[in-house]
């Protein structure tokens, strides 16, 4: 046998042996039972990290998804909460209204006797209806040993009208309390802050968009 001949019979016993193992790969993920991905991937990975291993492993791939976010304006003329109410229709005509609020906060005068600097929410002010949050209030006091006796709350008004105060306990210059919104919609919130020794009080709004859950 010649050398030529022997490199061909070789190519020849190669290319047969690459396309077998491609033929049985290619049938043998599709007689499988299931979703080749649940076999590969392993148990108890997140949504995120499950789809993440599928696009590695080539069952799928990242699409954009344009048109998801769409973004509005609005006048905010004068401090206060703006409570917005959003609308959402899609391609099948179901419909759901969520919920956003939006804070300009009143600057104080420099000489006031109780500042109320910044007010926040944990995790967030916009949250699924059923999460507790923590609102806190930063307050600085022109003599600073009026800190000590300042009375501070919160006065939370649920969109059916109902009333909730919540009293903010102090840690140095961070009062805090915890309140859990039961209703869809917008909870309006009054903060004030009083000093019993000279009468001064100052108050400051914020707001709390809770949203229904996702399903």
């Amino acid at each position: 046998m010649g050398l030529k001949s022997y490199l061909a019979k070789r190519a020849a016993q190669t290319f047969v042996t690459i396309l077998i193992v491609l033929v049985l790969m290619f049938v043998l993920f599709r007689l499988m039972p299931g979703d080749p991905t649940s076999f590969l991937i392993q148990p108890g990975l997140s949504p995120i990290e499950r789809d993440a291993q599928r696009v590695a492993f080539g069952f799928a791939r990242w699409e954009p998804a344009p048109g998801v976010f769409q973004r509005g304006s609005f006048p905010a003329p004068d401090p206060g909460l703006y409570s917005v109410q959003i609308e959402l229709r899609d391609l099948s005509d179901n419909t759901k209204t969520v919920y956003a609020v939006y804070v300009l906060p009143r600057v104080f005068p420099l000489n006031s006797p109780i500042l109320v600097l910044g007010t926040t929410a944990d995790p967030s002010n916009h949250l699924i209806v059923g999460t507790s949050v923590t609102v806190s209030v930063q307050l600085v006091t022109r003599d600073p040993a009026a800190l000590g006796r300042l009375q501070a709350w919160a006065l939370v008004r649920a969109p059916s009208g109902g009333e909730a105060n919540v009293t903010l306990t102090a840690a140095e210059n961070i009062f805090s309390g915890a309140y859990t919104p039961a209703e869809v919609g917008v909870h309006a919130i009054r903060i004030g802050a009083y000093d019993p020794d000279t009468g001064d009080i100052a108050e400051a709004v914020y707001g709390l968009a809770a949203n229904p859950t996702a399903a």
